[in-house]
């Protein structure tokens, strides 16, 4: 799948968590990989979230963070924890 069409694809499975999840408002990344493994975004048996990083990874190098507009990333040390937030109120 082309890395459009995963950001797209992303985007709508976080914005679905948050409307059915009104209480909350900021999640682990790969607290939803499951969710992402359902929208066949990623396959295998990634339970950690790598393929999910790498993404992200690659995102932040290509400076494209931005099309993934609930994305917060916390730099801890040398890593960042990736998490997704609701915007607007809405996601």
């Amino acid at each position: 799948m082309k890395q459009e069409d995963k950001i797209k694809l992303i985007n709508e499975v976080v914005r679905s968590f948050f409307q059915g999840n009104k209480d909350i408002n900021k999640i682990a990344a790969k607290e939803l990989m499951l969710d992402f493994k359902k929208a066949n975004i990623f396959g295998g048996q990634d339970e950690t979230g790598k393929q999910l990083r790498e993404l992200f990874r690659d995102l932040k190098k290509e400076k494209q963070l931005k099309q993934i507009p609930a994305l917060l990333g916390e730099p801890k040390g040398k890593n960042t924890f990736w998490y997704f937030i609701r915007i607007n109120g809405v996601v």
